[in-house]
């Protein structure tokens, strides 16, 4: 074997072996959710949760899915479809309540996203751009390779468009709240010395 078959037979030694075990392993419960299920969670992502593309710690984009509430038995059912386990957040204010997280991130998250734009009112825009971003998985998915600068072009852009959708203006570009005004100002008034 020449030095430059070699990859390529790592490459599809990787893809066969990844075949076998993903026809082993039992279905992703997120894909054998019911309707109305699917429709509960999208109210509790529209109401308690948020869709985000986040860094990991060596900078690369990771899409992820959470909801956040202070009613366990709500969160503890939404881990329980889903497939996942609750966090818990304890409060460093006695007068707060401890919060109950579910969080998913990666393909599960573009996978429950897609699957939740049909009932998703407040943050289905959001949704469509998680799903846009698993479309630039393609061949770099667990392959250990480096994407190309458009590549990464691409994916920063969706970033970006989902943090000003996520921002705190949101996406209709509405005015500023008189508490947004007076930080834009003291920021913009900080004396120069």
């Amino acid at each position: 074997m020449s030095k430059n078959q070699r990859p390529e037979y790592w490459r599809e030694r990787f893809q066969r072996q990844k075949a076998i075990r993903d026809a082993a392993r039992p279905p992703d419960p997120i894909t054998e959710i019911c309707d109305l299920d699917l429709a509960y969670l999208a109210g509790l992502v529209d109401g308690e949760g948020s869709i985000g593309i986040t860094y990991t710690a060596i900078g690369l984009h990771l899409p992820t899915l959470c909801i956040i509430m202070s009613h366990a038995p709500v969160i503890e059912w939404a881990a329980q479809i889903i497939g996942t386990k609750v966090r818990t957040r304890y409060p460093k204010n006695d007068r707060h309540r401890t919060q109950y997280v579910v969080r998913i991130a990666g393909k599960r998250a573009t996978v429950l996203a897609g699957r939740l734009i049909p009932f998703l009112r407040v943050k289905g825009e959001q949704a469509h751009l998680l799903v846009r971003y698993a479309e630039t998985y393609g061949a770099h998915s667990g392959l250990n390779q480096s994407l190309s600068h458009e590549e990464y072009a691409l994916r920063e852009g969706l970033k970006q468009e989902m943090h000003r959708l996520n921002s705190r203006r949101g996406p209709l570009n509405r005015p500023a709240t008189a508490r947004e005004v007076r930080q834009d100002v003291s920021i913009k008034t900080v004396p120069q010395m």
